[in-house]
C-alpha cells in the first residue's frame, strides 16, 4: 500500500516586490532610513556618534529612536565614548573619508581630522593607514558599548591612496570580524552626481563613485584556555574562521510604511546622448553644427561624450539642431521649465539639491540657466525621469475636411477687438484675414518664429494641439504679445489643461459656418462648438472680446496653470 502523496509546501507570507535591496542611487539621507529600518527595531537606543548635521536622519520620523546624537564637535570621542558596556542596541559611525598630511584637509573635515589627528605629519602611520585606525579604534568603543546582538553600521568609501587601490570595506570586514563582530550585510550607495572635473595627465584607476553601508552585529566574546609554558592563560578573542550568521528575532508587524523604498536605477537623463542622436538624425557633421555657431568641433564632442559644456552652449545646439525638449512644463527656457516643475511638486531648492546630490547654489544657477550640463543632468534625472526630445514633426497635406476659412464677419470681429492683425500663421491663399503677414502651409507656421505684436490662428483642425502649443511657446517667449486662436470646444485634452490657467476663454454661444477654400459659405454650420483663447490680452482687449462675442467668459485666474506659476520672464 502506497503512502499519500504530501501537499506541496508553499511560503507563507504575500506576493509583493516592496523590499529592501542591497544597491541605491541616491543619498545617504535617503538610503539610511532603508538601511536602519532593517536591522533595529523601532524605541531601540541609537547612538550617531559621527551626527554632524544630521544628514542620516531626515527623512526617519523624530522619536521613532531613542537617539543619542553626538560628534566631536559636542566633545564626545567616538574612541572614549561616555556609555556604560552593553548599554546601546546601535551605534551609527560615518568619518570623513578624507586624509591629507600636514593638515591640508578640506576645509569642512579640518576640525574632525585635527581633533582625530589623522592629518598630523608625524603619525607612524600611511595617510590610509590613518583613516584604518580611526574605524578600528572606534569598532573596540563600538563593540564595549553596544549590548549582545547590538547593531554596528558603518559608512565607508574605497579610494586610491599613492596611486595604490585599497579596498577600504574589504579591510574594515576583515579587522572586525577579528573582533567578533559578524558582517550581516552590505549595502551599495552610488550618488547621482558626477564626480567634478579633475586635472590629471593619465587615469590609472577607474574613479569612486559610490560608497558602502556595511551593517554588522556584535557576537559574545566567549574566553578560551590555552596553555603556554605549563600555565593556563585566558582568551578573549577567537582566531578568524567561519562565522555564522546570528539569527535575529524581529517582530513581524513592525511599521515600514514611513520608509521611501528607492528602487536601484541609474542615470536616466544623458543629454549628450540625445544630442547627438539628434544630431546625426538631422546628417550634420561636429565639423557643420561648430562652423554655424563659430565655435570649436572638440566643444561640440565634449558635450556629447562627456555631458561638459554650460546651458548657454546647449541651448545654441538646440536652436540650430531644431531640439525641442518635452517631459518638462513649458517655459521660456530650460531653466524656467525646472523651477516650473519644482514648484509643482512643492519641493524647495534644498530638497531638490538633496534628491539629485547636489548644492543649493547648483541648483539655483541651473533654474537661472547658468549651471552646467553634467549638474544639469542630475537635476533632470530626479525632476524629469522622461525628459527627451520631441519627435520630429511630419508633416501631412491638409485635407478638405482641414481648409475651413474663418467666416468673413468673424474676421471683422477679431479687428474690432485687436485693432490690427499683425500675423496668421495659418494662412490659406483665399483667407479673409488682412494680416500684415501669413504663414502658409509651404512655410511651416509650427517651425517659424512668431514675432509679432498681434496673432490670429484659426489652424487646421488635424493640428490644432499643435498650433495651441506653439502659441503657448510664442507667448511665454515674448516673441508674440497677444494671440487669439479659434479652435473647437474640446476641455478634455491635454494641451489644453497645460494653457487653460494662462489664457481668457470665450464660449461662444453659436456654431459658426466657415467657408471652403473655394471660397464659397459650407453647406451647413459646423458640428461642434467653438471658442476664444486670448493669451496675452490687456483689460481693454479682454472688455471688447467680451462685448463682441457674448458667450460664457472664463477669465485666465479661474483655473490653475503650472506656468502661470512661474510666470513671464521669471
Amino acid at each position: 500500500m502506497t503512502s499519500p502523496k504530501s501537499k506541496r509546501k508553499s511560503p507563507g507570507g504575500i506576493a509583493t516586490n516592496h523590499l529592501v535591496m542591497s544597491a541605491y542611487a541616491g543619498t545617504s539621507d535617503e538610503v539610511f532610513p532603508v538601511v536602519i529600518s532593517l536591522y533595529v527595531d523601532p524605541g531601540s537606543v541609537v547612538a550617531d556618534v559621527t551626527y554632524g548635521k544630521g544628514v542620516f536622519w531626515k527623512l526617519v520620523p523624530l522619536g521613532l529612536y531613542d537617539l543619542k546624537a553626538t560628534d566631536i564637535s559636542t566633545g564626545v570621542d567616538c574612541r572614549e565614548l561616555p556609555y556604560a558596556d552593553g548599554s546601546l542596541d546601535c551605534v551609527v559611525f560615518d568619518p570623513p573619508f578624507m586624509h591629507s598630511p600636514g593638515g591640508s584637509a578640506h576645509a569642512g573635515h579640518q576640525l574632525f581630522e585635527t581633533n582625530y589627528r589623522n592629518n598630523e605629519a608625524s603619525i607612524d602611520k600611511s595617510d590610509h593607514g590613518a583613516l584604518l585606525d580611526l574605524y578600528f579604534k572606534a569598532s573596540d568603543e563600538a563593540f564595549r558599548v553596544l549590548k549582545k546582538h547590538g547593531v554596528y553600521i558603518i559608512k565607508c568609501q574605497d579610494e586610491t591612496c599613492s596611486n595604490t587601490q585599497r579596498l577600504t570595506h574589504v579591510e574594515i570586514i576583515n579587522e572586525l570580524a577579528k573582533k567578533q563582530f559578524v558582517i550581516e550585510d552590505l549595502f551599495v550607495m552610488v550618488r547621482h552626481a558626477k564626480p567634478g572635473v579633475s586635472r590629471v595627465s593619465e587615469q590609472l584607476h577607474a574613479r569612486k563613485r559610490h560608497s558602502y553601508f556595511l551593517v554588522f552585529l556584535k557576537q559574545k566574546r566567549k574566553k578560551r584556555l590555552i596553555c603556554i609554558s605549563g600555565k593556563e592563560v585566558a582568551l578573549t578573542t577567537k582566531p578568524p574562521g567561519p562565522q555564522n550568521t546570528l539569527s535575529r528575532t524581529r517582530p513581524r508587524d513592525r511599521d515600514t510604511s514611513w520608509i521611501k523604498f528607492y528602487p536601484p536605477t541609474r542615470d536616466k537623463v544623458n543629454i549628450g546622448d540625445l544630442i547627438r542622436v539628434e544630431r546625426k538624425a538631422k546628417g550634420k557633421t561636429l565639423a557643420e553644427i561648430a562652423d554655424a555657431l563659430t565655435i570649436s568641433p572638440n566643444t561640440i564632442w565634449e558635450l556629447e561624450k562627456q555631458n561638459r559644456g554650460s546651458m548657454a552652449t546647449l541651448e545654441r545646439v538646440c536652436q540650430c539642431l531644431g531640439v525641442e525638449w518635452i517631459g518638462l512644463p513649458p517655459g521660456s527656457s530650460l531653466g524656467n521649465r525646472i523651477y516650473a516643475e519644482r514648484v509643482r511638486r512643492g519641493w524647495t531648492q534644498e530638497t531638490l539639491a538633496n534628491k539629485a546630490g547636489v548644492s543649493r547654489p547648483t541648483v539655483i544657477r541651473v533654474e537661472a540657466d547658468r549651471g552646467y550640463i553634467s549638474t544639469l543632468c542630475s537635476v533632470l534625472n530626479v525632476i524629469a525621469p522622461d525628459f527627451r526630445a520631441r519627435k520630429p514633426v511630419i508633416r501631412q497635406p491638409l485635407t478638405l475636411r482641414d481648409i475651413c476659412l474663418t467666416p468673413p464677419d468673424f474676421v471683422e470681429q477679431v479687428l474690432s477687438v485687436l485693432g490690427q492683425i499683425d500675423l496668421d500663421p495659418c494662412g490659406h491663399e483665399n483667407s479673409f484675414v488682412p494680416a500684415t503677414r501669413q504663414f502658409f502651409e509651404k512655410d511651416d507656421g509650427l517651425s517659424q518664429e512668431w514675432k509679432a505684436r498681434t496673432v490670429f490662428c484659426n489652424p487646421p483642425y488635424s493640428m490644432a494641439a499643435k498650433f495651441m502649443r506653439k502659441a503657448h511657446a510664442e507667448w511665454l517667449s515674448g516673441s508674440a504679445r497677444c494671440v487669439i486662436l479659434l479652435i473647437s470646444l474640446h476641455a478634455c485634452s491635454r494641451i489644453f489643461h497645460e494653457i487653460a490657467g494662462d489664457a481668457d476663454m470665450i464660449l461662444l454661444n453659436e456654431r459658426l459656418r466657415f467657408w471652403s477654400g473655394e471660397p464659397t459659405p459650407m453647406p451647413e454650420r459646423a458640428p461642434f462648438s467653438s471658442m476664444v483663447l486670448i493669451l496675452g490680452g490687456d483689460e481693454k482687449v479682454i472688455e471688447r472680446a467680451r462685448a463682441t462675442w457674448g458667450g460664457v467668459f472664463v477669465p485666465k485666474h479661474f483655473l490653475p496653470s503650472g506656468s502661470q506659476s512661474v510666470g513671464r520672464g521669471a
